[in-house]
């Protein structure tokens, strides 16, 4: 079969290409496991909340937001999002409660919320409702079935 582009890996960046790319031209996508996203895209591409990163990624996650609410009846489900820090990660932990836009709460509140948070190195809480957990293997098979759909196909 003749391909118009290669892309070697079946993460949560390769298939998210190959989706995007099989509209432009024929896609081969290569994965050397036998499922897509095998490793870290189910661990690292988890989370989203558009507030974190540097303010380029911050950019990239408000565009997508869209996306990720309803393309293919959407990938998103609601969740909180606390950060906790120690009393000497004070200036790191305000830096992140302005960027992230965190509501700060009490170390008691954090403790209820997670009661397995230990009570002695707990200084400091932020907490938001504006996260949400990504189900990367609908997100994943989304694209795959994209590639697919465009006449392109996908190498285990």
């Amino acid at each position: 079969m003749e391909t118009d582009f290669i892309v070697i890996g079946g993460g949560i960046a390769g298939v998210s290409v190959g989706a995007r790319l099989s509209h432009l031209g024929r896609v081969t996508l290569f994965e050397a496991e036998k499922a897509l996203g095998c490793h870290a895209s189910g661990r690292s591409a988890a989370l989203f909340d558009e507030c974190l990163g540097a303010p380029e990624i911050v950019t990239l996650n408000r565009a997508g937001r869209a996306y990720h609410e309803t393309a293919n009846g959407g990938v998103l489900t609601p969740r909180d999002l606390m950060v906790i820090a120690r009393a000497e990660d004070r200036a790191a932990f305000e830096r992140d409660c302005r960027h992230m836009a965190l509501a700060q709460i009490s170390p008691a509140e954090a403790r209820a919320r997670v009661p397995i948070l230990a009570p002695g190195p707990l200084a400091f809480a932020g907490l938001t409702d504006r996260a949400w957990d990504i189900d990367t293997d609908r997100l994943l098979q989304n694209f795959a079935r994209e590639i697919r759909a465009q006449g392109s196909s996908i190498e285990t």
